[in-house]
This record gives C-alpha cells, structure tokens and sequence, in this order.
C-alpha cells in the first residue's frame, strides 16, 4: 500500500514514454497470474453461504443507470441542451430510481441501500463522496495540467508526481494511530483542509510553473489524502448497522468508482467550459485592440492556445477548493462513538465482510 502508489506513477510514465503504453496492461499480466498462485496456496477457504437467487432487475439497473449519467455529465462539455445529454441524464435519472425501488424491495440486493438508514453511516458515505470528488481536482486534473498545458513527458510528470505518493504512504500509518485516540471527525477536517491548500496552490499555475513549484502543494494533497482514507473506511464499517455490517464494502467500492466516474466526466465538463470562456476572453480583447489571426505567427498562436489551457486549469482547480472546503465543513458533523449494538449481531456478520 505504500510502495505502489509511489513507483506507479513514475514506472507507467518511464513505459509510456519510452517503451509502449501497451505496457501499462501487459505488466498486470504476470503480476495477476502470481497472485492467483499465492492466493490459492495461501488463503483460507471460506464458507459457503446460501443465497436465495440473484438480483436481476438490480444488475440491469444499476449499470444503465450510472453509465447514462456518466454519459450525460461527458456530453454536458459540449451542450448541455444537446439532443445527447438530455436523453443520457433523462435515461440515468429514470433508471437510477427505478434501481434504488429494485433494491430497496429486493431480497438480496445488488447494494444494499438499507445500510444508508443509519443517519451516521449515510454523513459518513456523503463525506466520502466529496472528499473523493474534492481529490480528483487534484489527482485527475493536475498530470493533465502538467503534460497538455506545460508539455511535461510521461515520465517527468510521474517524477513530478512522486512527493504526493510519498506523503500519503508516511501519513497511513500516523492517520491509523490518531483514529484510534481521536477518531475520524478531525482526521478528516484536517486531512480536506490541507486539500484545500493543496488546490488554492493549483490555482495559480500558468506557464511558468516548475516541478520545484509544485513540492509543497503534493506534499499538502498527499499528506490529506493519507490522513482520512482509510480512516474514513474503517469508520463506515463502524457505523455500518450490525447485521449489514458485511455488506458495506460492496456499497463503498462500488459507489467509490461511480463517484470516480462522475468527477472525471464533470471535471472535464467543467475545464472544457472554462477553457472556452477564457478563448473567447482573449478572442475579445484582441478584436477590441484590433488585432487579427492573420497578422498573428504561428509561434503567438500556440502560445495563446496554451495560455488559456492554463488559464481553464486554473480556474478549475479554484471551482475545487469550495469542494474540498464544503466536505470539511461536513467532516465536523462525523460521531466518533459507536452505536448500540444487538447482542451477537456484529459479531457475527464481521467474519463476512470481505464477502459482501
């Protein structure tokens, strides 16, 4: 957990660069195939459980639902009155509550939504979707920055990388110290906090910005994001009722590439838009000081096409900061105590919640 946050980015950027980018896939191939070996030697056998059938309507829902308002949210950068975006968002928002109906009646639900009538579990999973949402401005947004707008390499952009990984490898294990004494309320405040310092740095790159000018903002973002992760996962788990204890990790991971998926899709809406606005910012001071393309060289060009690429960086990386902050301030209402629990049932669903 350590390691390979930390020489993933730099390895992948070394074989994109210099290699092939097929090499970021065929490198699982034999990484995968010794860990189905070890696994089968090594891990215990698991029980059996009964189940009484399949959530049918649930896996036909559920994917229709979260794709078409991936799909949607992607089309909204062009229009969001387009033919394309109306029918994926009408398409995902009509599939979305027919899946949560399906859940809620089903006997053995695809997600178990019931878990979300814990009013503690359901601040605790709505926290964790921002912070999620408020680290992509920073883990997505910022290699893009790096690569289109200041023309770092692969490789340059992953040594750039290298001081967040670091950071948030050495903060687990404090983070996992301090829940335990203090709980997850200000792990999190504090962990979106230096997030939020971390994108109100991001904030003001522009072309000149240097490898050297980032150190301190990766450390900041790292160091965040170390700090409330998994504490964040262990407090869901606790506060998770006792008798759907196990199925907790099937809502979270699943819920946690969904919440992937719709940043990266807004994201991209959203610097798409800015981008725009500043080209026709620029556009419009130029016609008002009575310059033309035509009398532009192509060197001008490329640099005025860039500087406004920065410029939509920028300005998405501030839209950010009141996300991070928003789920900070959310971060304060997390309980440390623990819910009464019915005698035995905790007890008994912990051994399955790897299986949920």
């Amino acid at each position: 957990m350590l390691f390979a946050p930390a020489i993933g980015p730099v390895l992948s950027g070394w074989l994109v660069e210099y290699h092939s980018w097929r090499w970021i896939f065929l490198i699982n191939i034999p990484i995968g195939i010794i860990c189905v070996l070890i696994g089968l030697r090594k891990l215990p056998n698991a029980a059996k459980n009964t189940v009484p059938g399949m959530d049918k309507f649930g896996m036909v829902l559920g994917p229709l639902a979260f794709a078409s308002l991936t799909y949607g949210v992607s089309q909204g950068a062009q229009s969001w009155t387009s033919d394309k975006t109306l029918i994926g968002l009408s398409l995902g928002a009509v599939a979305l509550i027919a899946f949560v109906i399906a859940e809620l009646r089903s006997r053995t639900p695809l997600l178990e939504l019931r878990i979300l009538k814990s009013v503690d579990f359901t601040t605790g999973i709505i926290v964790q979707w921002i912070a999620q949402f408020g680290l992509y401005g920073a883990l997505f947004l910022l290699p893009q920055f790096l690569q289109q707008a200041r023309g770092f390499g692969a490789f340059d952009t992953g040594l750039t990388l290298l001081p967040q990984a670091i950071a948030s490898g050495l903060m687990m294990p404090i983070a996992g110290i301090l829940f335990d004494r203090i709980g997850v309320r200000w792990l999190v405040v504090c962990g979106l906090s230096l997030v939020s310092g971390a994108l109100f740095q991001y904030s003001h790159v522009d072309l000149t910005t240097q490898s050297r000018d980032l150190i301190l903002p990766l450390i900041m973002c790292g160091a965040g994001m170390g700090m409330m992760m998994m504490p964040m996962n262990t407090h869901l788990l606790n506060k998770a009722p006792g008798n759907l204890v196990n199925r907790v990790t099937s809502l979270t991971n699943s819920m946690q590439q969904v919440i992937n998926s719709l940043a990266v899709s807004t994201l991209v809406t959203i610097l798409t838009a800015r981008t725009s606005a500043r080209g026709l910012e620029m556009q419009e001071a130029a016609a008002a000081a009575g310059q033309t393309v035509d009398g532009v060289s192509k060197e001008a060009l490329q640099l005025a096409k860039q500087t406004v690429l920065a410029q939509g960086f920028a300005d998405t990386f501030h839209i950010m900061i009141f996300v991070a902050l928003g789920g900070a301030v959310l971060g304060l209402l997390l309980r440390r105590g623990r819910k009464p629990e019915s005698g035995g049932s905790r007890e008994k669903a912990l051994p399955e919640i790897m299986h949920g």
